[in-house]
């Protein structure tokens, strides 16, 4: 039964993963700018230049592609380990 449950929330997790990662992309992001250019704030990011918000917008497809080609055998594995 715990195993079950377990099982359910982490192949939950694993779908919501594909919205839950922008704001970890976001923060990242922000970090590795701020040690390039000193104090690269989120307000920057926001009202800066438009090649910040493509660099952001492509991490994201590429992590959705990335997501998109592991996603048959996550699910597989997780639904193994659910009725294991």
């Amino acid at each position: 039964m715990l195993r079950t449950n377990f099982a359910s929330l982490l192949l939950l997790a694993w779908k919501l993963s594909t919205l839950f990662i922008l704001p970890v992309i976001i923060y990242f992001y922000l970090m590795v700018m701020t040690s390039y250019i000193d104090n690269f704030s989120f307000q920057q990011l926001d009202t800066g230049s438009n090649i910040h918000k493509w660099a952001v917008v492509i991490i994201y497809l590429i992590y959705l592609l990335f997501w998109k080609s592991v996603n048959k055998t996550v699910s597989d594995y997780l639904k193994k380990f659910e009725y294991s």
